[in-house]
């Protein structure tokens, strides 16, 4: 009896065998590409681990815009591939280089017969809340989506409102948390991404944590993502954030990961741009504006103190004026206050100097920026762009002036008769930094400043017009009095 149950169990087992046997032959293989983003670009030598089938570790086979990639072949269909990005000494992994902690790709990127892409950030790794990789998929458009806050501000409502998308699409004011840890700067803060996947071609979507006051973004869209809507393509849209309400979307870098690394990553006083009026810079003697790259969190609006928490935003700032190459002032400027917004998070202040510290456009003058923290410290400088430009003063009419040399500006007056005031000449002013400056012009009192139509001659005539900063611009044109017949 015991022979026969043991031939029956082992009947059986056979049958079982046989028939995984024949379910995975049955089920085929597929094929996967790992990309990988390291924040600093840093590839050389990087390898990785991996398990799973035939999946086994080794250097990265190739580069691409994104990273660098790992082709794993003939995987069995069902199979769970693991790996983890490290650098490479010799033969094999240095594990004191980790780039990822464990990543456990979903077995359902391994599809029959075809190549599936799946991509990893530099700090990742698999838990029950994350997945710590991002499947593409060969049947839709993808928009791979990566949200970084420097100052680790994350609402928890935090979300996207989307339109055009598989799965996603949204009520205004009910963000969908499409959002998983993707990656960890090397602040310690996440890094967040989402791969959607595009049912039209108009698809978008805007970063924001629930109303028009918290926006990240403004439209965020694939078409931007990718030059062809195509299945199987991907198109990455990196986002840094530049605090609430922000829909400028000079934030939102297409396909560049470089740019999204300096930005989002190497903290920087942001330089002036004199086109948009934004940056840092100084306004006027007493004045400088300050911008940053990324947000820094404020002590202000959770402070008891408030006047202690505007202290300690008012010593993050110095200002030395420059003696020579990398040589400074040992005493900075005395700052008689800087302003700032109530938020959590800051992004622009504006310092005032005290009395008796303004500053000279004939000097050169270095504007440092420090958190003073042990821990997620920023610090960065910046030279103070001052304004050394005086304004410019362009006649419009007479025509017969237009465009010529002073001593050639000549307007007739008749001999003996009321200055006609239609007869002084029209003209515009502007300046680099102050704008529209006519209505500034004057003349002032002295011998340039006078016509005698009983007397024949010229008659020179100064303008004067003077900018924020002292800048001064003069220019002068002739009332020639004569007899007419």
């Amino acid at each position: 009896m015991k022979k026969v149950l043991v031939a029956l169990f082992l009947g059986i087992f056979a049958f079982i065998a046989i028939g995984i046997s024949s379910y995975a032959v049955e089920a085929g293989t597929g094929n996967l590409v790992v990309h990988f983003q390291a924040w600093e670009g840093d590839y050389e030598g990087l390898g990785s681990h991996a398990w799973g089938g035939p999946a086994a570790g080794k250097l990265h086979d190739g580069v691409d815009d994104f990273g660098v990639y790992y082709e794993f072949n003939d995987i069995p269909v069902g199979t769970e591939v693991g790996f983890i990005a490290v650098y490479w000494e010799g033969e094999g992994p240095n594990w004191d280089r980790k780039l990822t902690g464990d990543i456990f790709i979903d077995p359902s990127a391994v599809v029959e017969g075809e190549t599936t892409h799946v991509y990893v950030f530099e700090g990742a790794a698999t838990t029950d809340d994350d997945p710590g990789h991002y499947i593409a998929r060969n049947d839709a458009p993808n928009m791979l989506t990566v949200y970084y806050d420097p100052s680790g501000a994350y609402e928890e409502e935090l979300g996207v409102h989307a339109w055009g998308w598989e799965g996603y699409g949204s009520e205004w004011g009910n963000p969908s948390q499409v959002f998983t840890k993707g990656g960890v700067a090397a602040s310690g803060y996440d890094v967040k991404a989402a791969m959607l996947y595009a049912e039209e071609d108009g698809a978008g979507l805007l970063v924001y944590a629930g109303g028009d006051a918290n926006k990240k973004t403004g439209d965020v869209t694939i078409a931007n993502a990718m030059d062809e809507f195509l299945n199987g393509e991907v198109g990455v849209a990196y986002v840094v954030s530049k605090g609430n309400a922000y829909t400028a979307n000079d934030n939102v870098f297409y396909n560049d990961p470089a740019t999204f690394s300096e930005m989002a990553f190497s903290f920087q006083l942001m330089p002036f741009d004199n086109e948009e009026k934004d940056g840092t810079y100084a306004v006027d003697p007493t004045t400088i504006i300050v911008k940053t790259s990324s947000p820094v969190a404020s002590p202000y609006p959770d402070a008891e103190d408030k006047e202690e928490a505007t202290a300690t935003i008012e010593g993050w700032f110095a200002v030395h004026e420059v003696l020579g190459e990398g040589t400074y002032s040992e005493d900075p400027l005395a700052i008689e206050r800087v302003d700032f917004a109530a938020n959590d998070t800051l992004t622009a202040f504006v310092i005032i100097l005290a009395e008796g510290s303004e500053l000279d456009n004939s000097k050169d003058y270095e504007l440092f920026f420090d958190l003073g923290l042990e821990e997620g410290n920023a610090e960065a400088s910046i030279p103070v762009d001052l304004d050394r430009e005086a304004p410019v003063l362009n006649f419009i009419s007479p025509s017969g002036i237009v465009g010529l040399d002073p001593e050639d500006r000549v307007i007739e007056v008749t001999w003996g008769q009321p200055f006609d005031q239609n007869l002084f000449p029209r003209f515009r002013v502007d300046d680099n930094r102050d704008g529209d400056l006519t209505s500034f012009v004057f003349v002032p009192k002295g011998g340039q400043s006078v016509l005698d139509t009983r007397e024949e001659g010229d008659y020179t005539i100064l303008l004067r017009v003077e900018d924020e900063w002292g800048n001064v611009t003069d220019e002068t044109f002739i009332f020639r009095v004569s007899k007419t017949e």
